[in-house]
């Protein structure tokens, strides 16, 4: 019985919607804010200047503390500039090796977690020219903006004496977005 009275109630009205009357309107609402998603991009190593700093090999297992600074130079692109200083456990060596390099980083967002990856050119200071590259991941303290972040290198370079060089390594430290 219910179906058949809405039945004729839909086939009654169906002639009068066909006709061009309309069904009336909705009143327009206003979005809640609090709502919608947060499109915004987070602060990341590729938004605003960095610095960089930890304990870092660069020569197979040798100890070392690395310091960088980075800024961005196009989206999802930074530019990094860096020096450490290797301890080298040979007896005659009484001085850190210093290595100075620059590394241009792209990235890739994956909500606060940064994937990077580029070239690297760097040198040891009177020792040897460097070529290779670095590929790593960075992640902030939840909205602080000190982070932390991991990576490997892998460089080859020549010394002066036209010696091949071969240089592994990885770096660990903290991040502090500015």
């Amino acid at each position: 019985m219910k179906r058949a009275l809405l039945l004729g109630c839909l086939l009654l009205a169906s002639p009068a919607l066909a006709q061009g009357s309309e069904a009336p309107a909705a009143a327009p609402t206003t979005p809640d804010m609090d709502a919608l998603p947060d499109l915004s991009t987070p602060d990341t190593i590729f938004t605003t200047a960095t610095l960089w700093g930890g304990p870092a090999t660069e020569v197979y297992i040798l100890p070392g503390l690395s310091a960088a600074f980075s800024f961005p130079v196009m989206p999802d692109t930074a530019l990094r500039l860096g020096a450490e200083a290797i301890l080298v456990p040979l007896p005659d060596v009484n001085l850190p090796l210093p290595v100075v390099n620059a590394d241009v980083l792209f990235g890739e967002h994956y909500g606060d977690t940064v994937l990077y990856a580029g070239p690297s050119v760097g040198t040891v200071l009177g020792a040897a020219w460097l070529l290779g590259g670095v590929a790593g991941v960075q992640r902030p303290f939840g909205d602080s903006p000190v982070g932390w972040y991991a990576e490997s290198r892998l460089r080859f370079g020549t010394d002066f004496r036209n010696a091949f060089i071969f240089l592994p390594g990885v770096s660990v430290g903290l991040t502090v977005r500015f």
